[in-house]
């Protein structure tokens, strides 16, 4: 197996990196500098579900596993990406959407939901983004998905406290992967995928640095 080509999808993390609404702002500032200790060091301030992250099944239930606890299988996988560009306003992902795909999606495969929304961030469009409706959800997980990702703020509809498809994922102890970017840049269909948090005890999802590359089999 050869990697011929990487795409990054994560968004940079700093003072302007584009985050869900209420949620900590991020901050990086200089703790040591060269000219008062020789070195360079830097203090970070984040939340959990900062820019490009993963939800652990505890983002929405007190009994779901930690980021610490999630095996780092589920983090690295053959992908596939599925194109609903074409979505518009808080418009739902349906299983008609993912049907056509289906018989590349094998247990153990990550799809990628491109809706190009990401081009919207500091726009009030941006929290009015497409979402999976529970159908989606559980059609994902009857095809053997344990983690999915999609390059808008959340999977759900980023309104009120109603959010089936991370209930349905974190209830079976799977994971997904939210505010994404530059999936427009895949332009290859051999994918091998990998957003690996942070090992953060206790936490209830991470940053990650999300990859999609190009696989020569």
């Amino acid at each position: 197996m050869k990697l011929k080509k990487f795409i990054d999808l994560s968004w940079e993390i700093g003072n302007d990196t584009p985050i869900y609404p209420g949620d900590p702002v991020p901050s990086i500032t200089p703790f040591c500098t060269m000219s008062n200790y020789g070195y360079n060091l830097s203090t970070i301030i984040t939340g959990t579900q900062t820019g490009s992250h993963i939800d652990a099944p505890f983002h929405v239930s007190d009994a779901g596993l930690t980021v610490e606890n999630l095996p780092l299988s589920l983090f690295c996988g053959k992908s596939v990406l599925i194109d609903v560009s074409q979505k518009g306003v808080c418009e739902e992902i349906t299983p008609q959407d993912i049907l056509p795909y289906q018989k590349a999606i094998k247990p153990g495969t990550i799809p990628l939901f491109r809706t190009d929304w990401w081009k919207y961030a500091g726009t009030p469009l941006f929290t009015q983004h497409p979402f999976l409706n529970r159908d989606s959800g559980a059609l994902l997980i009857e095809l053997g998905v344990s983690f999915f990702a999609i390059d808008t703020l959340n999977a759900d509809k980023s309104e009120g406290n109603f959010f089936p498809v991370h209930d349905m994922f974190a209830k079976h102890g799977y994971v997904i992967g939210e505010n994404m970017c530059h999936f427009d840049k895949i332009d290859f269909s051999s994918i091998l995928f990998a957003a690996f948090p942070l090992h953060l005890k206790g936490c209830d999802g991470s940053p990650v640095r999300a990859v999609a590359m190009e696989l020569e089999e």
